[in-house]
């Protein structure tokens, strides 16, 4: 997976060069040039993140195999979550 580009404006993230799979995500305009970011709000185990910045994709596809699908203009959103080791019980 590749990474091409993150910043507070978008997102996009391909496998093999968009061939196989890709996602693009754009910011939604909010009521200021800030993107819009839901705080406080649990996500999974993440004991740390910066929020989620609402972000819907632009397209968002898996291109490859029989579950091969693309969707566009669906709910997005980007999150950067912070974790390590002594977040969680040893097992």
């Amino acid at each position: 997976m590749s990474w091409g580009t993150c910043s507070r404006d978008g997102a996009v993230a391909t496998m093999d060069g968009g061939k196989t799979a890709e996602v693009r995500l754009k910011r939604f305009p909010g009521m200021s040039d800030e993107p819009i970011v839901i705080r406080n709000l649990p996500y999974w185990g993440a004991k740390r993140h910066d929020g989620f910045v609402l972000m819907p994709n632009e397209v968002e596809a898996y291109r490859t195999g029989p579950n091969a699908f693309e969707y566009k203009g669906t709910n997005g959103f980007l999150i950067t979550v912070d974790m390590n080791d002594k977040d969680f019980p040893a097992r």
